[in-house]
């Protein structure tokens, strides 16, 4: 699951560096809409991102590691919703934070 969150934590931080090449960032904040509606649209864009990564991901580790979860299957969607849905906003809130931030040699 570490790879999982790294993988995460990558996609999360790519969704605001897309915008910086062209100052699209810069037209987003200029944009007359409030800034909690860009927040909510980019955290809902990468819950589904991290959500689709990880129901690909879920039968690959079901059938390498011979896991059985039939029986508590809506229990672990649950709780696979609700955790993704935290990473997702504090992981957007990192990412829109450190998205200009350039490192020294």
């Amino acid at each position: 699951m570490d790879r999982v969150r790294l993988r995460g934590a990558l996609i999360l931080n790519r969704s605001f560096a897309r915008e910086l090449p062209n100052d699209c960032l810069d037209a987003l904040i200029a944009a007359p809409i409030p800034g909690s509606a860009l927040f909510l649209g980019k955290a809902l864009s990468n819950l589904a991102l991290l959500l689709t990564v990880e129901m690909v991901c879920f039968p690959v580790f079901g059938i390498f590691y011979n896991v059985n979860w039939t029986r508590q299957f809506w229990p672990l969607m649950l709780v696979v919703a609700l955790g993704t849905w935290g990473f997702t906003v504090i992981g957007t809130m990192f990412s829109a934070l450190t998205v200009n931030i350039r490192c020294a040699k």
